[in-house]
């Protein structure tokens, strides 16, 4: 499967991952600097696509659970999601241009297998 998209959408991606990962999202002052007393718990993260919508639920790992049918369909450790960001991360700010394909990733293989 060939996965392509922009740097927005790639860093979207990324976003997620490192949000389920931290399961924390800090507060910032008005020059956006990080306030570390103000820091906001990340219950789930609720996705919605075409065709369905899946609930990541956090909770030491990350229970991934239908939106329909409140299934559980997987567990993962929230190692994995850091992993995978910080993979993410490099490659994109290492790359350039309007459609980025995960072949110019490097370990891309690493990632399509976590994805």
């Amino acid at each position: 499967m060939e996965f392509k998209g922009n740097k927005g959408e790639w860093s979207e991606l990324y976003t997620t991952l490192k949000l389920l990962a931290d399961g924390k999202i800090y507060a910032a002052d008005e020059n956006m600097e990080k306030l570390e007393k103000l820091v906001f718990p990340i219950l789930q993260i609720l996705r919605v696509e075409k065709d369905r919508s899946l609930n990541y639920l956090i909770n030491g790992s990350i229970k991934i659970q239908d939106g329909k049918t409140s299934e559980i369909i997987c567990e993962i450790d929230r190692s994995e999601f850091l992993n995978a960001s910080a993979l993410l991360f490099e490659n994109i700010s290492k790359l350039s241009g309007r459609s980025i394909s995960v072949n110019r990733f490097t370990k891309k293989r690493d990632l399509l297998t976590f994805l």
